[in-house]
């Protein structure tokens, strides 16, 4: 009994003891649950920080692209710009040379240059205006001088004498008419006729394609014969316009 007894109590003791073993299992499974979930916040900070830490160095690497796209950009202008000077620079020097001298004279600054190009742009404009005003009236003038040499030349072979000159002679007075051979002489008998003049002898001579004319009158009475008004006479019928033609006009009877 006492043994039963004592089974009894260690049962009993067993069974007291259970819940204190199951106590230090909760426990220990409490620090193993505990260090398992340390370990895995531990894991989980780790895995952060390494995403953050991935993350921080392709935000570097973007940054770092974004900064050399930049600069080579800022390059890229910087180059351009020097090009566009060394131009603007070629330009100006250029633009110097083509100035005369008293327009650059005593300006250094480009701005007064370029004032003084613009300037000369407008002298060289309004010189050419007044050449090209002057061109067309030497054109002009040029054309008349043609015309009038035309119409001079036509003239001429439209029988205009070149001269005529009378010298008193004995019983009358000898006339020299100096013409071209289209010359017609009507007009000087006609005159000599109205006149009261009476031809005694012609004759014509032609000599490098010029012709000579020598015509003597005579007048009943030479005191009303006046030589410088009749060769103003023969002058004035011989440079007429109208000329007329041999049969229009008798020609007066030979002596």
């Amino acid at each position: 009994m006492f043994s039963s007894l004592h089974k009894s109590d260690e049962l009993v003791f067993q069974t007291l003891s259970l819940p204190r073993n199951q106590q230090e299992i909760q426990q220990d499974l409490s620090d193993i649950g505990l260090v398992i979930l340390e370990s895995g916040n531990l894991t989980t900070n780790t895995i952060g920080k390494r995403k953050k830490k991935s993350l921080g160095i392709d935000q570097e690497d973007n940054d770092g692209g974004a900064s050399g796209k930049k600069e080579k950009k800022r390059v890229v202008h910087r180059e351009i710009e020097r090009q566009r000077r060394q131009e603007m620079g070629n330009l100006y020097a250029s633009l110097r040379t083509l100035l005369p001298l008293e327009y650059i004279k005593g300006k250094r600054s480009i701005s007064d240059h370029m004032n003084e190009a613009v300037n000369y742009i407008n002298h060289l404009r309004k010189n050419i205006k007044e050449l090209e005003i002057k061109r067309e009236k030497l054109k002009n003038l040029s054309s008349s001088r043609d015309s009038l040499a035309s119409t001079t030349s036509g003239s001429s072979k439209n029988c205009l004498p070149n001269s005529v000159t009378v010298s008193p002679c004995y019983g009358g007075v000898e006339i020299l008419v100096t013409s071209e051979k289209c010359f017609v002489l009507s007009k000087v008998f006609g005159l000599l006729v109205d006149e009261r003049m009476n031809v005694v002898s012609y004759l014509s001579t032609e000599v490098n394609g010029r012709l000579f004319h020598t015509i003597r009158s005579e007048v009943s009475d030479q005191m009303y014969v006046d030589p410088s008004t009749l060769q103003q006479k023969l002058c004035g019928v011989m440079n007429g316009k109208l000329i007329e033609s041999p049969t229009n006009l008798p020609m007066p009877r030979m002596g």
